[in-house]
């Protein structure tokens, strides 16, 4: 995702979801560049920043399930 631009530098920044995904943004960044002046129609985006990976809330493992033992 997108998280800035900084059209004194030229510079996009992102932020990935995942450390995957920053790989492969980091092997396209070429493309990044050229797509995104193409469709802007000018030189404004020279270099493509990718941020560390965004972290969600930590993951709280769940409590073990209660099982019920009927006697007869």
């Amino acid at each position: 995702m997108a998280v800035a631009f900084h059209p004194e530098t030229g510079q996009l920044d992102l932020r990935p979801d995942s450390p995957a995904y920053a790989t492969q943004l980091r092997l396209i960044t070429a493309q990044i560049v050229a797509t995104a002046n193409s469709t802007v129609g000018t030189d404004a985006v020279r270099t493509v920043r990718v941020l560390p990976p965004r972290s969600g809330p930590p993951q709280r493992p769940r409590p073990p399930r209660r099982t019920v033992c009927r006697l007869r």
